[in-house]
């Protein structure tokens, strides 16, 4: 009987790949997940915006068109507080016949908190004109 020479070992190399596939099927499907929840407060976040925006700019004075801006931040926080979500207003500008409102809220990280992000913060703006 013949003896043939013997191939180097290469057990266990399955396994290694195995390892690095299951490895960045995780972080695909985490940056898919995680940004998934990105992009849902994002659009909760704008949504609340524009519509803060468009409730301060209806409280404008209906002759004038003037609006005072402790008005418009009194009522856009309180159409955000109504808004389920931990959302928060940020900033009411109010200038000329536009009101611009600044919603924040936070987007919590599932996949990556090992990362050292644990929530990402989402801020947007609204706009409103005011019309007389």
């Amino acid at each position: 009987m013949r003896r043939f020479a013997r191939l180097p070992d290469d057990e266990g190399s399955a396994s290694l790949g195995m390892i690095v596939l299951f490895l960045v099927l995780f972080l695909a499907v985490g940056l898919v997940f995680d940004g998934g929840m990105v992009l849902s407060t994002r659009r909760q976040v704008i949504t609340a915006a524009e519509a803060a925006a468009r409730q301060a700019a209806d409280r404008a004075d209906p002759f004038t068109g003037a609006l005072p801006p402790a008005l418009a931040r009194s009522v856009a926080e309180a159409y955000v507080a109504d808004v389920d979500g931990g959302l928060r207003v940020v900033d009411v500008r109010v200038g000329g016949q536009r009101v611009e409102v600044t919603v924040e809220a936070t987007a919590p990280e599932v996949f990556f908190p090992m990362a050292g992000r644990d929530r990402t913060v989402v801020r947007e703006a609204g706009t409103a004109e005011v019309r007389p």
